[in-house]
């Protein structure tokens, strides 16, 4: 009974021995190593290409396209204030407002941020025309858009104006 037991142990044993030297000492040769990553290996991106700086146009004149057509504005970003990455512009920087002009979109925003909100609007607007170098009619034309922060008047803030010389549009002027 003790051969048996003796002849199973044996094999046992053996085949640990076996799968062993199999594991250490053939474990790459396999047809495909080196071929395919490892998969603990991270395979690198490609670098990303760097942002080109802004385009600005050239010439004395800018064409902007409106639901009702082109308009010809003065070139503002010959003398511009900044130009971010998107190509934004801020036009005008005063003590009592801004302009910017966002080009995704072709709009204009005047921003005021004093008060009394009315007589500020005004001066902005009529600022709006001479540095476009435009009529009343083309700025009507325009995507333009007047803003009141809260810091400027809490009342009047929150809302999207227009210009108050373009007919149909809520405005600021005489609000208060």
């Amino acid at each position: 009974m003790k051969n048996p037991l003796y002849i199973a142990i044996s094999l046992v044993v053996l085949g640990i021995v076996l799968v062993i030297y199999f594991v250490f000492f053939f474990k790459n040769d396999s047809p495909l190593t080196g071929i395919l990553p490892s998969p603990t290996t991270p395979t690198p991106l490609p670098p990303l290409p760097p942002t080109p700086p802004p385009i600005s146009p050239k010439g004395d004149t800018l064409s902007i396209g409106t639901p009702s057509g082109i308009v010809e504005v003065k070139n503002f970003y010959n003398n511009p204030l900044q130009v971010n990455a998107e190509n934004d512009v801020l036009v005008v920087r005063a003590d009592a407002y801004e302009m910017a002009y966002i080009a995704k979109d072709s709009s204009f925003i005047l921003s005021i941020t004093a008060s009394p909100v009315g007589p500020t609007t005004l001066a902005a607007e009529k600022e709006l025309l001479r540095v476009l170098d435009i009529t009343e009619e083309e700025a009507c034309r325009l995507n333009v858009s007047v803003g009141i922060p809260h810091f400027a008047d809490p009342e009047l803030s929150g809302k999207q104006y227009g210009l108050s010389f373009c007919p149909g549009k809520r405005t600021p002027v005489g609000a208060k």
